[in-house]
């Protein structure tokens, strides 16, 4: 490259560099700005949106508990169906008419859909929707809990109105502060959604939803319409928000547009609040600084070409004349001089330059002669050096061979860890698929369940017309397998959960000695039954820290498993400290695990028996689930058997579960996540 060509690099380079460094430290700190405003905007957003659902949800609770203490109702309640003091049925009907009366008035004036009320024995007395008169409610939350206290159940699918239903229940106490009943309402979800779909300044792309723990869109969506209870979501901020963790990351939404988005889970009502933005949209007015800083870099870079094709012709004239003179004495030429009049470094380089040239012509002479006995040195050192080169080229071709085997060594190696990596890959891809279709399939199937148990339940007692001893027998045949179908898919949700690791242990003092006794005292008729002896040997525990629901499962599935396999004889169970653990052991009589087995018990619809005419009914999954469980508690599960004789199963348990909680503490905290 010509002299002058460079010096015009040089002089466009310097100030576009520093146009460009300028350029992206401002970007830089501009982006970091805006993704700390959004985050922030996002997060207020946010804890306004919850605080307007909680304030929604306290409004409707003020209407049922004014409700619950109307004179009218409660005397009505008290002396007709509590009491059971004699009186005219017309009397009690021109009271049902006030009381029905008031709730209709109500229900105009205020945000529900139905306000109805329940008797002690689960029948719904008054209702503003005369369809649900009469109804028994026993199996519901929001009946069993109302009798208790307020309650507020979570987001669920409702069969009768076939969309999102949520249910508040309020206690109805008599002057002597007795329950006598429950007052309840539904609530229009649709005024929820519409909190949701406010924008609240998050632009054409922002949107805030709810999801409950099942990962279904519970609140409407602002882009596409009727996906409440039909669109499920598995982005990663729904991940980690139904993990109970709050915080805030770059991530695809439903859409599988780019958003920013925050999450927070709001526990007392289970469901994840999601708040995001449109990276595209948030980035807008870094875009156009960009583009500012393409058109001022490209001015910049025009006016310093300019200047640097100037000042570079100035500087190349001479050094180009001075090359010429330099080619021509590099002929021969050695009495040409150079004249140059600037009297700076060039000049000097020229006044050298012509006495280098006289110096050349003398030492051109002196070469010559020194030439001559250096040719006769070289004839001797090319005769060395050609033996030399045979000498190497020998060596060089071993080295070449040697280098080939190696490569395709080393290329055979690099396939094979190709091969093996595109296999890793794929049994991944297999499992999430395993672990998706599980958790799917189990919800598509127990969303149909739940209608067929309550009609069920309903042909059984009555409600839909009397049965006679066969159809009573058929229906009860039904309900048991419903039952059964329950069980077997909550065995499929759970071992999901558990494999995915989206499930959390709720740590508390447990009184392992009592738990183990209680358990005990409940699986002891289902023993009797089949003529077994169950017995606990009670010991002196400590209190440990545990999930108790949980461990009170684990304990439960060892028994049941105990009492399938054992025909006759007993079961006996023991708990023991042994040092820093809890050693607990269900030991039985019955027919024992052959030894090829032993290894294959704890995983996943593993069964003994695998022909259809097993004798004993199971998924495969409960000891699958035992070993999660314990796992998760950082304790440890085994067998011993002897088949024909019976088998033991240990299970230990830290006394305490301090690193797991710090652990999970440390997860909780607000971060800002990037993908």
């Amino acid at each position: 490259m010509k002299i002058k060509f460079k010096l015009a690099i040089y002089f466009m380079v310097v100030p576009l560099i520093i146009a460009l460094v300028f350029g992206y430290t401002s970007f830089v700190y501009s982006s970091e700005s805006i993704i700390e405003r959004t985050s922030e905007h996002l997060e207020s957003v946010a804890v306004l949106k919850e605080n307007q659902f909680n304030s929604y949800l306290n409004e409707r609770l003020e209407e049922l508990l004014d409700l619950s203490e109307q004179e009218l109702i409660v005397n009505y309640l008290n002396e007709f169906h509590y009491l059971n003091k004699n009186y005219d049925e017309n009397e009690e009907e021109e009271q049902e008419a006030k009381v029905q009366k008031l709730l209709n008035e109500r229900l105009l004036h205020h945000r529900s859909e139905e306000i109805f009320v329940i008797l002690l024995n689960g029948k719904v007395d008054i209702s503003t929707d005369n369809k649900q008169k009469g109804k028994i409610k026993l199996q519901e939350d929001y009946f069993n809990e109302g009798l208790k206290s307020i309650f507020v159940q979570s987001f669920y699918y409702s069969l009768s109105t076939q969309k999102p239903a949520i249910t508040l229940s309020v206690p109805i106490k008599n002057e002597n502060n007795v329950t006598i009943g429950v007052i309840a309402g539904n609530i229009i979800t649709e005024d929820i959604s519409t909190i949701m779909e406010e924008k609240s300044g998050l632009g054409e792309t922002g949107e805030t939803y709810l999801v409950n723990q099942y990962n279904l869109l519970v609140t409407k969506s602002r882009f596409i319409e009727e996906l409440e209870f039909k669109r499920t979501i598995y982005t990663k901020a729904v991940k980690e928000c139904l993990e109970g963790k709050r915080g805030i990351i770059e991530n695809k939404n439903y859409l599988g547009e780019k958003v920013i988005t925050f999450y927070d889970w709001i526990d007392d009502r289970d469901v994840c609040l999601i708040a995001e933005q449109g990276k595209s949209e948030t980035f807008t007015s870094i875009n156009n600084l960009a583009k500012i800083l393409s058109i001022i870099t490209g001015i910049l870079f025009i006016i310093s070409l300019l200047i640097g094709i100037l000042f570079s012709n100035t500087i190349s004239r001479p050094i180009i004349k001075l090359r010429d003179i330099a080619q021509k004495v590099g002929k021969g030429k050695h009495s040409i001089k150079i004249h140059v009049k600037s009297k700076d470094e060039i000049g000097d380089l020229a006044k050298t330059f012509n006495e280098m040239a006289s110096d050349l012509k003398e030492a051109r002479n002196e070469l010559i002669k020194h030439a001559k006995s250096v040719e006769k040195e070289v004839g001797i050192r090319t005769k060395e050096l050609n033996w030399s080169k045979k000498a190497l080229t020998r060596k060089a071709t071993e080295a070449e061979n040697a280098k080939l085997a190696t490569l395709n060594i080393l290329e055979d190696v690099e396939e094979a860890r190709t091969k093996l990596s595109h296999s890793y890959k794929k049994l991944k891809e297999l499992d999430i698929m395993k672990s998706t279709f599980l958790t799917v399939t189990s919800h598509e199937l127990k969303t149909p369940l739940t209608p067929a148990k309550i009609q069920t339940q309903m042909l059984l007692e009555g409600d839909l017309g009397k049965l006679n001893t066969k159809q009573k027998s058929s229906f009860n045949i039904i309900l048991r397998n419903i039952n059964r179908l329950n069980v077997l898919i909550e065995d499929i949700l759970e071992i999901s959960r558990l494999e995915a690791e989206g499930f959390k242990l709720q740590f508390s003092k447990v009184q392992l000695a009592n738990l183990i006794k209680a358990t005990t005292q409940n699986m002891t008729p289902v023993a009797e039954k089949k003529g077994i002896t169950i017995s606990y040997k009670k010991s002196t525990l400590p209190q440990i820290e545990a999930d108790e629901k949980r461990i009170a499962g684990v304990i439960t599935n060892l028994i049941e498993n105990a009492i399938k396999f054992t025909d006759k004889g007993r079961i006996s169970i023991e708990a023991n400290k042994k040092g820093n653990k809890i050693l607990v052991e269900v030991k039985d009589t019955g027919k024992g695990i052959a030894k090829e087995h032993i290894d294959q018990i704890f995983e996943a619809f593993f069964q003994i028996e695998k022909t259809f005419t097993r004798e004993h009914n199971g998924t495969g999954l409960g000891l699958a689930i035992s070993k999660s469980i314990v796992n998760a508690h950082k304790g440890k599960i085994w067998v011993r058997s002897v088949l024909g004789k019976g088998s033991t199963f240990y299970f230990t348990l830290p006394l305490t579960q301090r690193q797991r909680e710090l652990k999970i503490s440390k997860r909780k905290r607000l971060n800002i996540k990037k993908k």
